[in-house]
């Protein structure tokens, strides 16, 4: 299980017009208020995830995300146009959890690696 850490409101930006399929709504993950950029997901399940410049006033449907309902204090991310693919991390070298890289992947799996939560940094 992770924790996405931020210290800004930013990080975290709803766009409740877009909904997913069980209606949840949309959101993008936006790394820093420096770089203005987000997790956008590739083609599909299975594609490595990127940074790419987000504008709240032109929303990318391959930046948005849902979240699943809350689990034990968790959630798994979601591509909003896609909810059976989440948010993966497979970690190239488990004992360096710095170093970890980040996908789509479908179907979801249960395991602890789909499972997030956030927390500000104060």
């Amino acid at each position: 299980m992770f924790k996405f850490r931020y210290g800004s409101k930013r990080f975290h930006i709803y766009a409740k017009q877009v909904k997913d399929q069980d209606g949840k709504p949309a959101f993008a993950l936006v790394n820093n208020k420096g770089t203005g950029k987000a997790i956008k997901h590739g083609f599909g399940a299975g594609y490595e995830v990127k940074l790419a410049p987000f504008d709240r006033n032109d929303l990318d449907s391959s930046l948005l995300w849902t979240e699943s309902e809350k689990e034990a204090g968790f959630w798994e991310i979601r591509m909003q146009s896609n909810t059976s693919a989440v948010f993966h991390a497979f970690y190239v070298n488990k004992q360096d959890s710095d170093k970890a890289l980040l996908y789509a992947q479908r179907p979801k799996n249960d395991s602890n690696d789909q499972r997030w939560k956030y927390q500000e940094i104060t």
